[in-house]
């Protein structure tokens, strides 16, 4: 996980198509794609406050069968607008997750 979002981090704007996708339906929602016996996924979009330069992770969860849980795309939804709403107080430095 740490790899991915390293890579992230490194490429920025030019988003590594292999590394994450959109997620179908949610024009502003991407995850990345963790390799594991279940599918853990980190759901993030770009920006929200400067869409150049910065990626926000949302959210993770597990996918199953190629879907996501039901309710994954509005929560995370919610999550972006509450940042957008209130960038100062739901804004953080990345810290990497520990093994």
């Amino acid at each position: 996980m740490n790899q991915r979002i390293d890579i992230l981090e490194e490429k920025g704007k030019d988003f590594c198509p292999s590394l994450a996708g959109p997620l179908r339906g949610s024009p502003h929602l991407y995850k990345i794609r963790v390799n594991g016996n279940v599918a853990p996924r980190l759901v993030l979009c770009k920006g929200p406050i400067n869409m150049e330069a910065e990626y926000t992770l949302l959210l993770g969860e597990f996918e199953r069968d190629d879907e996501l849980p039901e309710g994954t795309l509005e929560r995370a939804e919610s999550l972006r607008q509450e940042i957008i709403a209130s960038p100062n107080e739901r804004r953080a430095p990345h810290e990497r997750a520990k093994r």
